[in-house]
C-alpha cells in the first residue's frame, strides 16, 4: 500500500488517498473506509488492487505442520473508489478476505494488459476485475458483499500480443474467481472487458468475458440493475 498499509485496526474518515504508487490501501487487518475517496493510485506490474487490496495473514505452526489463514476485514461505507490502475486484477478493489461495500461508488478503474513471458509463444491474459476482483492472487476464497452501490465505467486490460494472442481480462465490473459475492440493490453499468491480443502466427485471443460480472464460483444478485456493459473483441 503506497498510501496506507494496515495490519492492525484503522478507520479512515472524510479523507482522500490519491496519487500513490504501489496501490492506495493495503489491508491485512481491519480497515473501515468511511465517507472517503481513493483515487488515481496504481500498483506495479502484476500487482493486485490499484485502489484497495484486502488480504489476510498466514500463520505457520512449525511444531504441528499446519497453517492458519486469518482474512482481513474491509468496510467501505459512503466512499468513492475511482480512476485507479492495477497491473494485475482488481483495478479498484482486490479482495482475498472479507469485504463489505455499502452506499459507495467504484468507477473508472482499470487493470493492465496481458504480459508476454519469455520463451512462451502465448500472450498473457489482461488483468481481470476492472472494478472489483474477488478471490484473486491467493489460494483462499474472498467474501464480498455489495449493497446500494454503483460499479460503473471500469475496464479490464487487453490480452498480450504474441505468436498466439492472449485473452482480454474478465469481469469489467466484477470478477469473482474464488469465493462468494452478494450484490443487493446496486447498479453495475457501463463496464468493459479488454479485447484479445493479436496473434499473427496462431490467431488472436478472445475478448474478456462478462462485461458486467464474470464468475467462476458463487454469485447472488438481488434487486439490482446490470446494464450497458460491453465485452471486448
Amino acid at each position: 500500500g503506497g498510501g496506507v498499509s494496515n495490519a492492525g485496526s484503522v478507520t479512515v474518515t472524510n479523507s482522500t488517498v490519491s496519487g500513490n504508487s504501489g496501490g492506495g490501501v493495503y489491508n491485512t487487518g481491519t480497515l473501515h473506509l468511511v465517507d472517503s475517496v481513493v483515487s488515481h493510485n496504481a500498483t506495479v506490474s502484476g500487482g493486485f488492487g490499484g485502489g484497495v487490496f484486502n488480504g489476510g495473514t498466514l500463520e505457520l505452526c512449525s511444531d504441528c505442520g499446519t497453517s492458519t489463514y486469518t482474512p482481513g476485514t474491509l468496510m467501505v461505507l459512503g466512499s468513492t473508489i475511482s480512476d485507479n490502475h492495477s497491473g494485475g486484477g482488481g483495478g479498484g478493489i482486490a479482495n482475498c478476505g472479507t469485504a463489505t461495500v455499502i452506499d459507495s461508488v467504484v468507477d473508472g478503474n482499470v487493470t493492465g494488459p496481458g504480459v508476454n513471458l519469455a520463451l512462451n509463444p502465448y500472450g498473457g491474459q489482461g488483468g481481470s476485475g476492472g472494478g472489483i476482483a474477488n478471490g484473486v492472487g491467493t489460494d483462499t476464497p474472498g467474501t464480498l458483499t455489495i449493497s446500494r452501490s454503483t460499479i460503473s465505467n471500469n475496464t479490464t486490460g487487453d490480452g498480450g500480443a504474441d505468436s498466439a494472442g492472449g485473452p482480454g481480462g474478465d469481469g469489467g465490473g466484477i470478477y469473482n474467481a474464488y469465493g462468494v459475492v452478494i450484490v443487493t440493490a446496486s447498479t453495475i453499468r457501463g463496464n468493459t472487458t479488454g479485447s484479445g491480443g493479436s496473434g499473427p502466427d496462431w490467431g488472436g485471443g478472445a475478448g474478456g468475458r462478462g462485461g458486467g460480472i464474470a464468475n467462476t464460483d458463487t454469485v447472488t444478485i438481488i434487486d439490482s440493475t446490470i446494464s450497458d456493459n460491453v465485452t471486448g473483441n
